[in-house]
């Protein structure tokens, strides 16, 4: 059950936009994760998985490994202590809790604009011709924060990042799957490729999510643009697009739901090719036709591509950089699977990054890239359970 928290009422057209809220004890909402290919596409051509870690945890230093307190959060308003993550702050993609009140989901085809005059005030621009002015997020975000610490970050940064894996309230943020494109040679123009959707998991909690994206950030990492493939047991697998996070505020396209499983999901983000740092986000059902689109402006130049797959409350006994458990059952019971990647202009992905715990070692999945230096053109990512 996913509660609605707010509803504000968009001009004389009737047209509504929410505000997420989450009803569990683990405050859950958001969008985002996973992938499910037809085994029989790939065979046993696959490469080695090239882990960062062999020990059981699966924990890597690496930036996925690496959480920083970079959000430009608002002090008006905030309560005087850290809220609780089981409180009024919920779960969303790219690690990041959220308050309730900063995940706006607005109707497809909506376009966010920086506001001319009002610093971190956005413009929401809706397809029916009304707008409206979105005020910057009042609350600091709990740990593991926002951002990611870029490549090279200094150790104090990274020891002041606080990128603990457990984030309080018996609840734990992991991301045992993550493939970095290095930096751009210029700002992005296109990432597009098709995921596929897994088949369920055979256990969940009403607290865990499964969260499976391409993204693209700027490259201090302070913006992070997101088609995603989400599930949790309640709602099962829906498609929406991500805006992170203007003004502290999550934005989110109204989910496409009724996914069928092993259905393809074309996943795109695209530079307009007359407005500076202006992208169309968007993931479609291939089935019914029916996307989540968001168009944002203001974003930065996009430089760093992105392939991720996140959980919440999958593991648990969780440290700050590591956990001793993982239900690998709250796992989809297909592959994990991402092709036809395309990147303009062109990256070199790096190899699989973990942060808490591995697919590899901790649940015994092959994970394997399919790169242009393999030999391989469109590219692909497949990660694939144990049989």
């Amino acid at each position: 059950k996913i509660e609605r928290a707010t509803e504000v009422g968009v001009g004389g057209a009737g047209l509504n936009m929410q505000i997420c809220a989450g009803p569990m004890r683990g405050a859950i909402a958001g969008l985002a994760a996973l992938v499910a290919f037809q085994e029989a596409a790939w065979s046993n051509a696959a490469a080695p998985l090239q882990s960062c870690d062999s020990s059981s945890s699966g924990a890597c230093s690496t930036q996925e490994s690496l959480l920083i307190q970079t959000a430009r959060t608002h002090q008006t308003g905030l309560a005087s202590k850290t809220p609780s993550p089981d409180g009024d702050f919920i779960q969303t993609p790219f690690s990041t809790l959220a308050h309730k009140d900063c995940v706006v989901v607005v109707p497809s085809g909506t376009h966010r604009v920086a506001h001319p005059t009002l610093h971190d005030h956005h413009i929401l621009k809706f397809a029916n011709g009304t707008n409206m002015t979105l005020e910057p997020c009042k609350f600091a975000m709990p740990p593991p924060y926002t951002y990611h610490v870029p490549p090279g970050a200094s150790t104090g940064d990274q020891s002041a990042a606080g990128s603990s894996c457990d984030i309080g309230g018996g609840q734990a943020s992991s991301g045992p799957l993550a493939s970095y494109g290095s930096t751009l040679s210029s700002t992005l123009q296109s990432f597009t490729a098709n995921v596929y959707v897994p088949e369920d998991p055979i256990a969940a909690a009403g607290n865990s999510w499964l969260y499976w994206w391409i993204g693209s950030l700027p490259k201090d990492y302070s913006h992070v643009l997101q088609p995603v493939l989400g599930y949790n047991k309640a709602i099962g697998w829906e498609i929406s697009s991500w805006d992170c996070c203007p003004g502290g505020n999550m934005i989110r396209s109204e989910a496409v739901k009724g996914l069928r499983t092993h259905e393809k999901i074309p996943m795109r983000i695209v530079a307009d090719p007359w407005v500076r740092d202006q992208y169309k986000v968007e993931a479609c059902s291939s089935a019914t036709g029916a996307c989540a689109t968001l168009t944002a402006t203001n974003t930065g130049s996009q430089l760093v591509p992105l392939i991720q797959f996140e959980t919440y409350n999958v593991a648990n006994q969780c440290g700050s950089s590591s956990c001793s458990s993982v239900r690998c059952n709250f796992l989809p019971t297909s592959a994990l699977a991402i092709d036809n990647i395309q990147v303009s202009p062109p990256t070199t992905w790096q190899p699989i990054s973990t942060r808490c715990w591995s697919l590899a070692n901790s649940c015994g999945w092959r994970v394997d890239m399919y790169t242009k230096d393999k030999g391989y053109q469109p590219e692909a990512l497949w990660a694939s359970p144990p049989r």
